[in-house]
């Protein structure tokens, strides 16, 4: 044998002999290269909406990811997948997804018709384990089902109370409070509580909260106002008011009486100005177009 052709077969052996070595230490359990190219196609839905099914990996559970509200919900997820599939559903709202080397050694429970019935509302994760011949693959997706209106806490529908009366919102997602139909959204204070606002000189408050997974509550409240605040600076109605010192007053139309309490008598003003007052306090403006004449006159005559 030539010295060339020599060669040519020592490196052809030399070929062989690797493969077969790696081949060797490469158990037939393991998935290779080729194989992961192929990893199986899962999909799991709820409500008829797809999720974000990803591989675990320690990342953080994103329950805001999906919400689902009353409309599409049939209250199970269906999970889509080759093989064998078997699942975990994780009810504690945990904050980290586990990662793929902690979930082989689990009790996974097997799916048999796949659907996974859900016990209500509530943050669920849910692991999946796809075998498919000797390649096993693990999966997870995180969702919110919330189908339950706000509840507001601190408020009941129909009562009356004091001025700057606080309340909260419990719900599962994230909230927006409106007032008297104002479209901009009230704003809470640090510990999350709102304020009941009233609009104007009525002493009723409409309340709407709206979840993000679209459900709705309401609720019209009353406030024991005894004095108002000036809109704008605008006076254009009979009532009692809290004026501050040096701020400008609008009064409307009319001839207007203004009494501090306390004062001995009041003073008279023609409508159309700009009024300031000394002192702060609570004044009574009296306006002689929203006297009742009527009854003061009949009032009258009956003494005569």
């Amino acid at each position: 044998m030539t010295k060339m052709k020599w060669k040519k077969w020592s490196a052809l052996g030399c070929s062989f002999a690797l493969a077969a070595f790696l081949g060797f230490m490469i158990p037939s359990g393991v998935t290779r290269a080729a194989e992961m190219a192929s990893a199986p196609t899962v999909t799991v839905q709820c409500g008829g909406r797809p999720l974000n099914v990803q591989t675990p990996n320690g990342q953080k559970a994103d329950y805001g990811q999906q919400v689902f509200s009353q409309d599409g919900y049939d209250g199970a997820f269906t999970v889509e997948a080759p093989g064998t599939v078997s699942y975990i559903l994780d009810q504690t709202g945990g904050a980290d997804v586990k990662n793929e080397a902690d979930l082989s050694g689990l009790q996974w429970t097997p799916l048999s018709d796949k659907r996974i019935q859900l016990p209500g509302d509530g943050k669920y994760l849910l692991y999946l384990q796809v075998s498919v011949e000797e390649t096993v693959t693990y999966h997870c997706c995180c969702a919110t089902v919330d189908t339950t209106s706000p509840v507001f806490v601190g408020i009941t529908a129909g009562e009356t109370y004091p001025i700057g009366t606080t309340f909260t919102v419990d719900d599962l997602t994230s909230v927006e409070v409106f007032f008297n139909e104002n479209p901009v959204a009230a704003k809470p204070d640090a510990q999350g509580r709102y304020t009941v606002e009233t609009q104007g000189y009525s002493n009723s408050c409409v309340i709407k909260a709206k979840d993000a997974a679209g459900n709705e509550a309401s609720a019209r409240v009353f406030i024991m106002i005894d004095a108002y605040t000036p809109v704008n600076g605008q006076i254009d109605h009979s009532q009692r008011y809290y004026l501050n010192a040096k701020t400008p007053y609008t009064l409307a139309g009319g001839t207007w009486t203004m009494n501090q309490e306390g004062a001995a008598d009041p003073n008279m003003y023609t409508g159309g100005i700009t009024v300031y007052v000394k002192n702060p306090g609570f004044y009574t403006l009296g306006n002689y177009r929203d006297f009742d004449w009527s009854t003061w006159w009949k009032n009258w005559w009956k003494q005569q």
